[in-house]
């Protein structure tokens, strides 16, 4: 029938949290841009290293964890509604 375990089990949940998913880590994304821009440090540090080298690895893995803890927190132990279809999610 070409319908995901996941449809089937819990509808529209697994299709919210995804998008809500999506979009926290999209804006974790523009929120690092604007950090490197803003940030003095955090971009005296990026501009300081050298792509590919062991020390830019460590720091954007350090980054990009920080950032991602960040995005899990805003999800952990969160209820979804779910809502018609038909419904428009405001921002």
């Amino acid at each position: 029938m070409n319908i995901s375990t996941d449809a089937l089990v819990f509808g529209e949940f697994y299709e919210m949290t995804e998008r809500a998913a999506h979009r926290a880590a999209f804006d974790g994304v523009i929120k690092l841009l604007r950090d490197l821009k803003s940030d003095p440090e955090l971009s005296r540090t990026f501009a300081e290293l050298e792509p590919g080298s062991d020390a830019f690895s460590d720091f954007t893995m350090r980054v990009a964890l920080d950032r991602a803890d960040d995005v899990h927190r805003q999800f952990v132990g969160r209820h979804f509604r779910i809502l018609p279809a038909t419904t428009t999610i405001k921002r």
